[in-house]
Formats: C-alpha cells, sequence, structure tokens
C-alpha cells in the first residue's frame, strides 16, 4: 500500500491550491499601514480597535502559516512524484544515471517547481502577516505611550485650572505681603 495516493491528474493538489482564496487576497500591506496608523486626534478609537486588529490578523497569520505548510507538503509531494517519473522515463529508456543526474532532472521537472514557487509565495504571505503581528505589538506600545502622555497632559491642566494652582497661590501671597506691609491701624 502507498503513502501517496497514484492519480492520472497529477496536478490535482496544485490545482486545489490555485482555487482555495488565499490568505494573499485577503491581506495587502497597503491594508496593513492603514490598520496600523494611529489618529492622535482620536486616540480612543484607536485604542478600542487595537484588540480587534490583533485578533484579525492573527487569524489571518495562523491560515497563511496552515497555507505555506500545505504548500510546502504539496512541494515534497511533487517532489517525489518527479522523481518517480524521472526515474522510469530514465530506466525505460535503459539510460545510466547518477543521483546528482536525477536530483536535477527532478530540479527542472515542471510540476516540482510550480509546487516551489507556489510554497515560497506562500512562505513570503506568512512572513508579511508575521512581521504584521509584530507592528501590531509595537503599535500597542505606542498607543500606551501616547495614552500616558494625554494623562499627564490632562493632569497638568487640571493642576493649572484647579482651586490652589500656581496662579492662585501667588495672589494669595500677593495679598498676605500686601497686608503684612501696611501698618495696624490703617
Amino acid at each position: 500500500m502507498s503513502a501517496i495516493p497514484l492519480e492520472d491528474d497529477r496536478s490535482a493538489p496544485l490545482k486545489e491550491a490555485l482555487a482555495e482564496k488565499s490568505a494573499k487576497e485577503r491581506f495587502s500591506a497597503e491594508t496593513l499601514r492603514r490598520d496600523l496608523a494611529i489618529n492622535d486626534a482620536d486616540l480612543d478609537t484607536s485604542m478600542t480597535e487595537q484588540a480587534g486588529l490583533y485578533g484579525y490578523y492573527s487569524a489571518l497569520y495562523a491560515k497563511a502559516q496552515y497555507e505555506a505548510d500545505m504548500a510546502k507538503n504539496r512541494a515534497e509531494i511533487a517532489k517525489a512524484r518527479a522523481y518517480k517519473d524521472v526515474r522510469s522515463r530514465l530506466i525505460s529508456k535503459g539510460a545510466k544515471f547518477s543521483e546528482a543526474l536525477l536530483e536535477a532532472e527532478v530540479i527542472l521537472h515542471p510540476d516540482y517547481q510550480d509546487a516551489s514557487e507556489m510554497a515560497a509565495k506562500y512562505r513570503m504571505q506568512a512572513e508579511m502577516l508575521r512581521q504584521g503581528l509584530e507592528a501590531l505589538k509595537q503599535r500597542r506600545d505606542m498607543l500606551v505611550q501616547k495614552g500616558k502622555s494625554r494623562l499627564e497632559e490632562l493632569r497638568g491642566e487640571l493642576f493649572l485650572k484647579a482651586p490652589g494652582s500656581l496662579e492662585d497661590k501667588k495672589a494669595l501671597a500677593r495679598s498676605k505681603l500686601g497686608r503684612a506691609t501696611q501698618p495696624d491701624g490703617e
């Protein structure tokens, strides 16, 4: 019993891969760039959206990683089929061949090349999404920092506007000084 199903249509796994809606179709660098932008005028919305964006891009990354793993498996299957095909072709011709020649022929096999190219594209997509998740972590850190800065600014404004502020203390000191310099009889 063979571990690899032998099908007449050897490109079926590749066709299935092309038919699936890939992460590439759901993700673009431009969309990520827009999602990473922080609107300083509306920090609350940016903070509120952060968790949802991270969850969304985490799901996209998981799907892209799965697709990359499946594409790698399809490339390995295509390589095994190419070995079988090339070896049987060379044997049927009665040609003598070395493992190096066999390896070179397999690498040049169109099905293996297509599957390898597809696997590389899926790996690239998964890596882009992984980097996008890193950027979202940095965005989170920036939002925290901007939130702290905004809070400090608000505290400063409240200190200056609150009763007992610096201006009130200066006025109180002036009035005390004014009374102290005036004689008691006046």
